[in-house]
């Protein structure tokens, strides 16, 4: 009886312990979708236990936000952006995709310091969110270039939406004294694609296009 009495309150103290343990590990695979660890239900009846957990809870929130966040522009990074497109994908809902990149960005670190550079991109990261709607998702995709996916949204809505960023940025003095340009490319999500490559790549085709034909323009991606 003493170890059976034992074992079940072995149990009570290490249960919790172990499956939290066991999201860890999880938590950490590359690409992982991670829930949010609140929502994981932990039962301890030693008050010590409890607040073990709290605490580690909170502070595994902490890290999980991080890495889902570019730390300079405070919007989504690019991992974030790998995993929401694929569960678009996944679960077949529509969605449109917008890619943009800074005109002449280099020449902004070359005559105001990469310091200034880091406050155009905070400054066009902060007129995104302005702009887009609140279910539309921004991530700072890499370098100069940003990513809006707008759920449930058309390549026409989606161009509407990108000349709206573009000549809101293009109409405000930017932290070099001076208004920026931007470009930008669309495309939208097709239900035979199965990988998001084929998405972004449509994206960044029109980009370029965008690019090549002078800057400062959107351009939806044309088969």
């Amino acid at each position: 009886m003493v170890l059976v009495l034992g074992w079940i309150i072995s149990s009570h103290i290490t249960s919790p312990i172990n499956k939290l343990a066991r999201f860890s590990e999880e938590a950490i695979l590359p690409n992982k979708d991670t829930k949010s660890i609140r929502l994981i239900e932990m039962r301890a009846y030693i008050y010590e236990v409890r607040q073990l957990l709290k605490h580690i809870q909170e502070h595994f929130q902490v890290l999980t936000n991080q890495a889902h966040q570019d730390g300079l522009t405070g919007l989504a990074n690019r991992r974030a952006f790998d995993q929401d497109i694929q569960k678009l994908i996944d679960q077949q809902i529509p969605f449109s995709l917008i890619m943009a990149d800074i005109d002449h960005f280099k020449e902004v670190n070359d005559e105001h310091g990469h310091l200034v550079g880091d406050d155009v991109l905070r400054f066009l990261a902060s007129i995104m969110l302005d702009v887009i709607r609140g279910e539309d998702l921004c991530y700072r995709y890499g370098g100069e270039e940003f990513a809006i996916i707008i759920k449930e949204k058309n390549e026409e809505e989606a161009f509407a939406l990108a000349e709206r960023l573009r000549i809101k940025i293009a109409e405000t003095p930017s932290p070099i004294g001076k208004a920026i340009n931007i470009s930008l490319g669309i495309s939208s999500y097709y239900k035979k694609d199965q990988l998001p490559e084929r998405v972004i790549k449509r994206a960044d085709t029109a980009l370029y296009q965008s690019k090549h034909n002078g800057r400062n323009r959107t351009t939806i991606y044309r088969s």
